[in-house]
């Protein structure tokens, strides 16, 4: 492995400076009823929104915060910190059913009410579109509804993202956080939109979609790309809010790529899919067909693009589901550079067995390893905790709302198909107010092979859609087997 691998170990302690960001923003929100607060991650969205309510439920009333279960504990204790016990918090025990979470809920906030307290409810997303929750969540007028990690409702035919929409009839303020309003394309705004206020950009998404949108010609529902994005730049203007990240104080910030370059056999596995995997989008395509149809079936889809992803980590499911090794070399490097450090270290894969390849080599080091998935999270109070030497980390699950500050190295094993905003903010679960070290980032890239192409084309959605933001979108699969094609030496149909 070259120098340029070796990891640094120089700390730099910083101290934070004030917080003025926050007065002009919280001001902002309490001068207008909806507000989308589009703020860097750990410039302070939660000390922010509980500053306004502490005005709203002054003179007593109930609020609902709509969260993501992993940030539930934040919550709680952000408002014990912050409030001083101003407000009574409903708080469900994990054994309790979606029925008697609901009872629960009704049973406080009627008492609540016949008082004239302040009550805050706290409930994950999941569990308020259950019948029995959203009940009684639309029979309740609230004083304020925020929404955190807003994003969330970007999926305008979602159950969640049409249950937040409901609100406005519902509830004097609402308040949306995020730090990625448009994760993906500029679409994703309409769902947040739509949970402030039908003024913005309606109520339905087809009047949407006719006046942003440019829509596939043959595929139902399919938008080729996003006009008008001036005037729809202007309109989010109306109610979004911006702190950037450069408002933080944090320590310095590097990232390095690794090039990993696979054994022959494991190059002579990912080039066999390749070549399978293009040919057959050529000749669909010379057929007639567009790109979307060739790619959204069976084996020349998705799938195909998958099991790239898998052999550029050096192994590949089979079809009988079992996991067969091509190559070595990513797990070799992830090995050295594991064993250069004593640090707590976060790994990030996409695949279960990018969970296992991390497992394997912290267990061959004789490290403690934890693991934040969709089925398991080794998480305390939403924090690294004391004890874990190394955290493998899904990157799908361990990029909402949670702390790993504890340590100052992460390494990227396979960020797979993470969104720009998505990846902006597993980065941000480390670097962000808390982390007083350096951080370092390690991407593991296989040459020549979709790790590059993905890491090219999420460079370039994400300078598509900032420009919307600030100022043609592509799917991200889409713009990397572009580069795919020139990459193989293939000409490109698309």
């Amino acid at each position: 492995m070259t120098s340029s691998t070796s990891l640094q170990t120089e700390p730099r302690q910083v101290t934070t400076g004030k917080w003025s960001h926050q007065p002009p923003a919280i001001e902002f929100m309490l001068s207008r009823p909806q507000t989308l607060l589009d703020a860097w991650m750990g410039t302070g969205k939660t000390f922010m929104t509980l500053s306004v309510l502490k005005k709203d439920l002054g003179a007593g009333g109930p609020a609902l915060i709509l969260c993501p279960a992993t940030v539930i504990g934040v919550w709680h204790g952000e408002i014990q910190k912050h409030t001083s016990g101003q407000f009574e918090v409903i708080k469900f025990k994990r054994s309790w059913s979606s029925k008697r979470k609901a009872q629960h809920a009704r049973s406080e906030i009627q008492k609540a009410s016949m008082h004239r307290k302040p009550i805050i409810l706290v409930v994950n997303y999941e569990t308020a579109i259950r019948p029995e929750m959203l009940k009684v969540l639309q029979s309740t007028h609230w004083k304020t509804v925020v929404c955190d990690e807003s994003h969330r409702l970007k999926g305008h035919g979602t159950a969640t993202s049409k249950m937040a929409s409901r609100f406005q009839h519902h509830s004097d303020r609402r308040i949306a956080l995020t730090g990625t309003p448009m994760p993906n394309n500029e679409g994703d705004i309409f769902g947040q939109a739509r949970f402030l206020s039908n003024q913005y950009f309606g109520r339905y998404w087809t009047p949407f979609v006719q006046k942003f949108g440019v829509q596939n010609p043959v595929i139902q529902g399919k938008i080729d790309r996003w006009r008008n994005t001036d005037v729809m730049r202007e309109t989010i203007q109306q109610f979004r809010y911006h702190i950037p990240k450069d408002v933080l104080d944090l320590p310095e910030k590097q990232e390095v790529v690794i090039s990993v370059e696979l054994s022959s056999k494991g190059m002579k596995a990912y080039k066999e899919m390749q070549e399978d995997a293009l040919a057959t989008i050529q000749e669909g395509m010379a057929d007639g067909l567009t790109f979307e149809q060739v790619v959204a079936t069976g084996e020349t889809g998705l799938v195909k693009f998958l099991r790239l992803m898998q052999l550029a980590q050096g192994y590949v499911g089979t079809e009988d589901g079992e996991i067969a090794l091509t190559c070595d070399a990513k797990s070799k490097h992830l090995f050295e550079l594991l064993e250069q450090t004593n640090e707590p270290v976060c790994v990030y894969g996409w695949f279960k067995q990018d969970i296992a390849m991390i497992r394997q080599c912290a267990e061959k080091l004789g490290r403690t390893v934890g693991e934040i998935s969709g089925s398991r999270k080794d998480l305390e109070n939403g924090k690294f905790p004391e004890g874990i030497d190394i955290m493998a980390v899904q990157s799908k699950s361990g990029s909402v709302g949670i702390d790993l500050t504890r340590s100052r190295i992460g390494i990227f094993l396979n960020p797979g198909m993470l969104s720009p905003g998505e990846y902006d903010q597993i980065l941000a679960r480390q670097y962000r107010p808390g982390q007083s070290k350096n951080v370092i980032y390690y991407h593991l890239r296989s040459t020549g092979t979709v790790d590059v192409s993905m890491a090219y084309a999420r460079q370039k959605k994400a300078q598509n859609v900032g420009n919307t933001l600030n100022g043609a979108e592509e799917s991200l699969m889409k713009v990397a087997l572009r580069d795919t094609f020139s990459m193989a030496g293939f000409e490109c149909p698309f």
